[in-house]
């Protein structure tokens, strides 16, 4: 999980919609708790960033905390401007995948409770990661951000946190490589830079049947369907703006399918995407040129 939120360049975010600021004003924070263990799937937690629980919820989690006073964190608890967001504060609670969006990948009314109430003392909620497209899928029920339908049942979400104070982000996701065949309604291998396996002692996909299987052997993305991976990003983008999300993050790490452009051990191409660092990096750069129309 991330660290709070220190440095705006740390997030690839662009903010692409002019709503009205949201009221800075919070429910007043006398300790900063940091829990000993990971608390995202505890029914009563307001808030779980990298960790951090804040405020009266602090004593309804039954692990051990260990506090500081907010003298000694007075940072943390100010306003602070990250593009053109006013967020509250500088708490950003990252993206964590929970798997509650039933097979047709529509974020519901399970998202829309446990945002808000991660919501109350955040300053910014990043939403666990969103497929952009059916190719970008490799998780079981995760959500999606690629029709009407989907940001129809964003919107329950992003509202749920404005509500509360807070801003929400869109993470923006291409499994890649990190999925499977079964994901695909094409029946194709999922795509990749270069046509090389996970190690299947690295992990397994969860398929769309709840088992888990080694992770298909993925095949090289064609310089033909480039276009169309970054018109899924354009309108992944579009639809989060339609959700009603302050902005959206590219999903570049942890193995999934930017960053297997970026590893020279994932990308061995020998076209305009491989080889130099500047090649590998050119996918990655298109995508951040994506604006919602």
């Amino acid at each position: 999980a991330s660290s709070p939120l220190a440095a705006p360049s740390r997030i690839p975010l662009h903010a692409f919609t002019a709503r009205s600021p949201v009221a800075l004003a919070a429910p007043p924070i006398q300790t900063v708790c940091v829990s000993i263990d990971h608390p995202c799937d505890a029914a009563d937690v307001a808030m779980a960033p990298s960790g951090l629980i804040v405020g009266d919820w602090a004593g309804k989690m039954k692990m051990p905390l260990a506090s500081l006073p907010k003298e000694r964190t007075p940072k943390l608890l100010e306003p602070v401007k990250l593009g053109d967001l006013a967020l509250r504060n500088r708490y950003a609670m990252s993206s964590l995948t929970r798997g509650r969006s039933g097979k047709e990948r529509v974020a519901n009314d399970l998202n829309a409770a446990y945002y808000a109430d991660r919501a109350v003392y955040s300053g910014l909620i990043l939403s666990e990661g969103t497929h952009t497209s059916n190719a970008a899928e490799g998780w079981d029920q995760s959500p999606g951000i690629y029709t009407e339908e989907h940001a129809e049942g964003w919107k329950k979400s992003v509202d749920a946190v404005h509500a509360k104070g807070a801003l929400m982000v869109a993470q923006l996701w291409h499994c890649g490589r990190a999925g499977h065949v079964m994901f695909q309604k094409d029946g194709r291998a999922p795509p990749s830079a270069s046509a090389i396996q996970i190690n299947p002692e690295a992990g397994q996909a969860h398929c769309p049947d709840g088992q888990k299987r080694p992770f298909s052997v993925p095949r090289e993305l064609s310089l033909d369907e480039i276009p169309d991976l970054l018109e899924e990003y354009r309108n992944a983008a579009r639809m989060a703006k339609k959700a009603g999300f302050d902005g959206v993050e590219v999903h570049a790490a942890n193995g999934y399918l930017l960053n297997c452009f970026l590893e020279s051990k994932t990308n061995t191409r020998t076209d305009q995407y491989g080889g130099s660092i500047e090649n590998r990096y050119r996918l990655l750069g298109e995508v951040l040129q994506v604006r919602a129309d």
